[in-house]
């Protein structure tokens, strides 16, 4: 299976979905023999192409503040029991993003984080969704945790990104964009610490013992 290209050239493409992984425009810029200006301005031309909002599936990097602010750190195992299982149902028990069905399914969480306090660096993690996906749109949420799986020889990042391509209809250049934009979120939002707001929860109208 080979991987859509836009203006990289195959070698390019293949280091970008070998090593794009923890690598800034910097790094990238070393690894290509480009400067670290000519890999963002690149970034900065094509942004415009598709903006976060207009692809279907994309990454979701938690803030390094917010690691284990989650659910299923909240709640007991019972309540996430009963979360995970209403996403299912809500879905009609298929991927909310790909459509796949028959397939093994999780229950992710999505989340806005909002800054309420710049001089203290402080926010709020707000739960908007819980979203019932296939494996393969779950991995690309949670693409770091995917990168060491890869590393460990248990995923085939390769695949995966073909995924993101299928799934976006869109080029290899589209995701390295894509990633490029996510990491910088990503370093900004990792600057504060947020307090986790979950009344989402309330809509859903579940007997839950957190309430209790």
């Amino acid at each position: 299976m080979s991987l859509k290209k836009g203006s990289f050239s195959e070698e390019e493409s293949k280091y970008i979905h070998d090593n794009y992984m923890d690598k800034t425009h910097e790094e990238m810029g070393n690894h290509l023999n480009r400067s670290k200006s000519s890999v963002s301005s690149f970034c900065r031309t094509h942004r415009l192409t598709k903006t976060r909002t207009q692809l279907k599936l994309t990454v979701e990097l938690v803030p390094y503040t917010s690691f284990e602010s989650n659910l299923r750190y909240t709640l007991s195992k019972d309540d996430w029991d009963i979360v995970r299982k209403n996403t299912y149902k809500r879905y009609n028990y298929q991927c909310g993003i790909c459509g796949k069905s028959n397939v093994v399914l999780s229950a992710h969480e999505e989340w806005d984080y909002k800054v309420t306090d710049k001089k203290n660096k402080e926010g709020i993690q707000k739960l908007t969704n819980i979203i019932c996906l296939c494996n393969d749109c779950h991995m690309i949420k949670h693409i770091a945790f995917a990168d060491e799986l890869a590393g460990q020889g248990k995923l085939d990042m390769k695949k995966l990104v073909q995924h993101f391509l299928d799934v976006n209809d869109c080029s290899l250049d589209r995701f390295v964009l894509h990633y490029s934009d996510s990491l910088k979120q990503w370093e900004k939002q990792s600057e504060y610490k947020y307090k986790l707001d979950i009344d989402f929860l309330k809509t859903l109208n579940l007997d839950l013992n957190y309430y209790k």
